[in-house]
Protein backbone atom coordinates (compact mmCIF):
# COMPACT_ATOMS: atom_id res chain seq x y z
CA UNK A 1 0.00 0.00 0.00
CA UNK A 2 2.71 2.77 1.05
CA UNK A 3 4.99 1.79 -2.10
CA UNK A 4 1.77 2.33 -4.64
CA UNK A 5 1.05 5.88 -2.72
CA UNK A 6 4.55 6.69 -3.58
CA UNK A 7 4.65 5.35 -7.02
CA UNK A 8 1.25 7.21 -7.22
CA UNK A 9 3.06 10.53 -5.87
CA UNK A 10 5.91 10.10 -8.39
CA UNK A 11 3.83 9.81 -11.50
CA UNK A 12 1.49 12.68 -10.35
CA UNK A 13 4.92 14.67 -9.72
CA UNK A 14 6.31 13.94 -13.52
CA UNK A 15 2.62 14.49 -15.00
CA UNK A 16 2.33 18.16 -13.11
CA UNK A 17 6.15 18.68 -14.61
CA UNK A 18 5.07 17.45 -17.80
CA UNK A 19 2.03 20.16 -18.26
CA UNK A 20 4.39 23.25 -16.68
CA UNK A 21 6.82 22.48 -19.28
CA UNK A 22 4.28 21.96 -21.94
CA UNK A 23 2.08 25.06 -21.02
CA UNK A 24 2.71 28.13 -22.63
CA UNK A 25 3.65 30.80 -20.10
CA UNK A 26 1.94 34.18 -19.95
CA UNK A 27 4.35 37.09 -21.81
CA UNK A 28 5.29 39.26 -19.01
CA UNK A 29 4.63 43.23 -19.26
CA UNK A 30 7.18 45.47 -19.11
CA UNK A 31 7.54 47.72 -15.94
CA UNK A 32 4.16 49.25 -17.03
CA UNK A 33 2.54 46.28 -16.84
CA UNK A 34 0.84 43.55 -14.31
CA UNK A 35 1.79 40.36 -12.49
CA UNK A 36 2.67 37.37 -13.36
CA UNK A 37 -0.06 34.38 -13.91
CA UNK A 38 1.98 31.91 -15.60
CA UNK A 39 -0.72 31.56 -18.49
CA UNK A 40 -3.29 30.45 -16.28
CA UNK A 41 -6.27 33.25 -16.56
CA UNK A 42 -7.82 32.52 -13.54
CA UNK A 43 -4.18 32.24 -11.73
CA UNK A 44 -5.49 29.55 -9.48
CA UNK A 45 -3.66 26.01 -9.57
CA UNK A 46 -5.62 23.23 -8.32
CA UNK A 47 -3.13 21.06 -6.65
CA UNK A 48 -4.04 18.31 -4.01
CA UNK A 49 -1.77 18.51 -0.93
CA UNK A 50 0.66 15.76 -1.29
CA UNK A 51 1.09 18.22 -4.30
CA UNK A 52 1.91 21.38 -2.54
CA UNK A 53 4.72 19.44 -0.75
CA UNK A 54 6.54 18.72 -3.42
CA UNK A 55 5.40 22.20 -5.56
CA UNK A 56 5.57 24.41 -2.77
CA UNK A 57 6.98 27.81 -4.67
CA UNK A 58 4.29 27.14 -7.33
CA UNK A 59 1.52 26.34 -4.56
CA UNK A 60 2.27 29.46 -2.88
CA UNK A 61 2.97 31.53 -6.53
CA UNK A 62 -0.60 30.65 -7.46
CA UNK A 63 -1.94 31.56 -3.89
CA UNK A 64 -0.84 35.00 -4.50
CA UNK A 65 -2.04 35.67 -7.73
CA UNK A 66 -5.66 34.50 -6.39
CA UNK A 67 -4.98 36.41 -3.20
CA UNK A 68 -4.23 39.56 -5.98
CA UNK A 69 -7.09 38.96 -7.99
CA UNK A 70 -9.54 38.77 -4.78
CA UNK A 71 -8.40 42.58 -3.79
CA UNK A 72 -6.02 41.26 -1.16
CA UNK A 73 -2.48 42.66 -1.56
CA UNK A 74 -1.34 41.98 2.13
CA UNK A 75 -1.93 37.84 1.82
CA UNK A 76 -0.45 37.96 -2.21
CA UNK A 77 2.64 39.32 -0.76
CA UNK A 78 3.00 36.74 1.76
CA UNK A 79 2.44 33.84 -0.45
CA UNK A 80 4.59 35.40 -2.80
CA UNK A 81 7.78 35.94 -0.32
CA UNK A 82 6.99 32.50 0.66
CA UNK A 83 7.41 31.46 -2.86
CA UNK A 84 10.26 33.58 -3.25
CA UNK A 85 11.66 31.55 -0.79
CA UNK A 86 11.38 28.53 -2.95
CA UNK A 87 13.48 30.75 -5.39
CA UNK A 88 10.16 31.02 -7.96
CA UNK A 89 11.10 33.47 -10.05
CA UNK A 90 7.99 34.64 -11.08
CA UNK A 91 7.25 35.23 -7.38
CA UNK A 92 10.15 37.40 -7.03
CA UNK A 93 9.11 39.11 -10.41
CA UNK A 94 5.63 39.56 -8.86
CA UNK A 95 7.26 41.24 -5.70
CA UNK A 96 9.20 43.14 -7.40
CA UNK A 97 6.87 44.80 -9.87
CA UNK A 98 4.26 45.20 -6.27
CA UNK A 99 7.39 47.68 -4.22
CA UNK A 100 8.77 48.90 -7.38
CA UNK A 101 5.32 50.24 -8.56
CA UNK A 102 3.10 50.54 -5.64
CA UNK A 103 0.75 47.36 -6.50
CA UNK A 104 -1.06 46.90 -3.45
CA UNK A 105 1.00 48.46 -0.94
CA UNK A 106 3.40 51.09 -0.48
CA UNK A 107 6.04 51.89 -2.92
CA UNK A 108 9.17 50.76 -1.53
CA UNK A 109 11.58 51.41 -4.90
CA UNK A 110 14.63 49.71 -3.44
CA UNK A 111 13.33 46.91 -2.24
CA UNK A 112 11.32 46.54 -5.42
CA UNK A 113 14.29 46.57 -7.56
CA UNK A 114 16.32 43.95 -5.22
CA UNK A 115 13.58 41.15 -5.93
CA UNK A 116 13.67 42.10 -9.76
CA UNK A 117 17.56 41.13 -9.57
CA UNK A 118 16.36 38.43 -8.16
CA UNK A 119 14.10 36.93 -10.19
CA UNK A 120 16.60 38.31 -13.62
CA UNK A 121 19.11 36.04 -12.43
CA UNK A 122 16.98 33.25 -13.90
CA UNK A 123 18.67 35.13 -17.54
CA UNK A 124 14.74 35.53 -19.03
CA UNK A 125 14.70 38.38 -21.20
CA UNK A 126 11.73 39.70 -19.41
CA UNK A 127 12.95 39.88 -15.89
CA UNK A 128 16.08 41.01 -17.53
CA UNK A 129 14.53 43.73 -19.72
CA UNK A 130 11.91 44.89 -16.61
CA UNK A 131 15.00 45.06 -14.17
CA UNK A 132 16.74 47.22 -16.38
CA UNK A 133 14.21 49.43 -16.99
CA UNK A 134 13.60 49.62 -13.50
CA UNK A 135 17.19 50.06 -12.79
CA UNK A 136 17.35 53.10 -15.35
CA UNK A 137 14.29 54.88 -13.46
CA UNK A 138 16.09 54.54 -9.69
CA UNK A 139 18.28 57.08 -8.55
CA UNK A 140 22.02 56.17 -6.86
CA UNK A 141 20.64 56.12 -3.91
CA UNK A 142 18.09 53.84 -4.49
CA UNK A 143 20.59 51.61 -6.27
CA UNK A 144 23.14 51.62 -3.19
CA UNK A 145 19.57 50.63 -0.93
CA UNK A 146 18.73 47.78 -3.52
CA UNK A 147 21.84 46.80 -3.51
CA UNK A 148 21.98 46.04 0.29
CA UNK A 149 18.90 44.53 0.33
CA UNK A 150 19.57 41.98 -2.47
CA UNK A 151 22.28 40.96 -0.38
CA UNK A 152 20.30 40.48 2.46
CA UNK A 153 17.48 38.61 0.82
CA UNK A 154 20.62 36.07 -1.31
CA UNK A 155 21.78 35.45 2.26
CA UNK A 156 18.29 34.44 3.22
CA UNK A 157 17.62 32.29 0.19
CA UNK A 158 20.97 30.34 0.83
CA UNK A 159 19.73 29.60 4.05
CA UNK A 160 16.74 28.38 3.35
CA UNK A 161 18.41 26.53 0.42
CA UNK A 162 21.04 24.57 3.34
CA UNK A 163 17.75 23.98 5.39
CA UNK A 164 15.79 22.38 2.60
CA UNK A 165 18.72 20.35 2.07
CA UNK A 166 18.92 18.88 5.26
CA UNK A 167 15.38 18.42 5.48
CA UNK A 168 14.93 14.25 5.06
CA UNK A 169 11.29 12.95 3.97
CA UNK A 170 10.17 11.19 7.37
CA UNK A 171 9.17 7.30 6.02
CA UNK A 172 12.47 7.36 4.20
CA UNK A 173 14.45 7.95 7.32
CA UNK A 174 12.23 5.57 8.93
CA UNK A 175 13.16 2.66 6.11
CA UNK A 176 16.60 3.40 6.54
Amino acid sequence: MQRSRGFRAGVTLLILIAAALACPIAPRAQMGGGMRTMGNPSGIVGLNEEEARVLSGLYYFHKGCEYYKRGQPEAAMHAWEVAAGWAMKDAQYNLGIAYFRGRGVDVERPRGLAWLALAAERKDEAFETSLAAAWDEGTPEEHDRANAIWRELRDVRRQGEMMRQTIRCPSRSRAQ
